[in-house]
């Protein structure tokens, strides 16, 4: 096996078998949701924001509580995951974001794989550098972990929205797509919502505790890994290193912000811990 496959799947492996089945939920966390399909799930009160067409009017009328009907959708037929190459993900104070990203994309692709969904992956730069259909099986999945693996990016530069707008001409089925990036380019909103038309989306933003604060160690040379850029920064001025954590926050928000209006479920996940919290936060909402 190749080396670098190898060292994924040792660091993927515990993260997938630990998010796997969540306690306490039961059958396909991955590619089932609430909603109004064919399965009965459960029957509760009725909630501001239910679709009354829910409304069981049996069980209203003997209670005299409105109560709605819930039921399963039908599991997606396809999951992909997108993961951001670009140079801004070898940053990192220890495991580095690009490495984050990896872990988190390869467990996904562990864990959904046991749940018998077809499998999709895309790796981007500031253009589409790899694209593998959904598939299933396990040598599928072994091309893909392979890929994720071994791929090194062509290009330095990120274009989320060359991303977004590449997927939804290549993928003409609706899916569930996670894209997992640091997000540091953020015009990408149209892009997103191009894609969200058809297809269900989540969103993985690597972050790195280094990028909210600056040390106080003097002056020291930044650089932007993928434009070349060099700043000089005077890291013992604390107004300085508060106008860099609260331009670090509005970054964050804006993200934030992006996907909240596209209807894009949206989880943060640091270098500095385990996955598998972010995971299962993503997952018990429903990807």
């Amino acid at each position: 096996m190749n080396q670098r496959l190898f060292e994924l799947l040792e660091k993927s492996r515990p993260v997938a078998a630990r998010f796997q089945r969540p306690q306490g939920m039961q059958g396909s966390y991955i590619s089932r949701r609430v909603g109004l399909g064919t399965e009965f799930s459960e029957l509760r009160e009725y909630l501001s924001g239910d679709d009354v067409r829910a409304i069981d009017k049996n069980v209203t009328a003997r209670t005299g509580i409105p109560h709605v009907r819930v039921h399963a959708e039908e599991p997606d037929l396809n999951l992909y995951i997108a993961v951001d190459l670009s140079a801004s993900g070898h940053f990192g104070s220890g495991t580095s974001k690009l490495m984050t990203a990896k872990i988190a994309a390869a467990s996904i692709l562990l864990s959904a794989e046991k749940e018998h969904i077809p499998l999709g992956l895309c790796l981007f730069t500031s253009t589409v550098e790899k694209f593998i259909p959904a598939g299933s099986g396990t040598s599928h999945l072994h091309l893909l972990l392979t890929t994720l693996a071994e791929t090194d990016a062509k290009n330095s530069g990120t274009s989320i929205q060359n991303a977004c707008c590449e997927l939804a001409s290549r993928i003409q089925k609706s899916s569930s797509i996670i894209l997992i990036s640091d997000f540091q380019d953020t015009h990408f909103a149209s892009g997103l919502q191009l894609l969200g038309k058809r297809h269900r989306l989540s969103a993985l933003r690597i972050t790195d505790p280094g990028e909210f604060t600056l040390p106080d160690v003097g002056r020291i040379i930044l650089e932007d890994p993928e434009s070349g850029r060099q700043y000089l920064i005077n890291t013992s001025s604390q107004e300085v290193r508060e106008r860099f954590s609260a331009a670090a926050k509005d970054a964050e928000n804006k993200c934030y912000s992006i996907f909240l209006s596209s209807g894009a479920q949206y989880v943060s996940l640091s270098t500095d811990g385990s996955c598998i919290q972010s995971l299962q936060k993503l997952f018990s909402r429903g990807v």
